[in-house]
């Protein structure tokens, strides 16, 4: 897929998944007053394996109130996860058999309207 059509649909993704969990779990995303507003932001989570694991791979995510904090990531599934402003680190569970390596996106420090792509390596060893 396009790389630009790919990130217009993560966004809208990311902005529908704002408005759904925002005013319940992460800090208000609009707020009335002269308080400030903060909006998450999005983390496309992307595998590269070739071949993949057999079984899904265990990935946690820490940070400012991320949304999904864990998920269980295969070669079908593109994730985006909300995180609020602020340092953020995506980890990875051990995988018999096999090597992993994060880019640079997976870890540091986010702020307003930020939208990072984390990209997991995973070869046999």
């Amino acid at each position: 897929m396009n790389h630009i059509i790919k990130g217009i649909i993560i966004v809208a993704v990311a902005i529908t998944s704002m408005l759904a969990v925002g005013a319940t779990s992460m800090t208000p995303i609009f707020r009335q007053g002269s308080a400030q507003v903060v909006y998450p932001m999005a983390l496309t989570i992307d595998l590269v394996c070739g071949p993949c694991p057999p079984t899904p791979i265990p990935v946690t995510i820490k940070g400012n109130n991320p949304q999904p904090s864990s998920l269980s990531l295969s070669a079908d599934n593109i994730p985006v996860v909300l995180v609020g402003r602020g340092n953020y680190a995506v980890s990875v569970g051990l995988i018999d058999g096999f090597d992993v390596v994060l880019s640079q996106g997976c870890k540091g420090s986010t702020g307003t309207y930020d939208h990072i792509v984390c990209t997991i390596n995973v070869s046999p060893n």
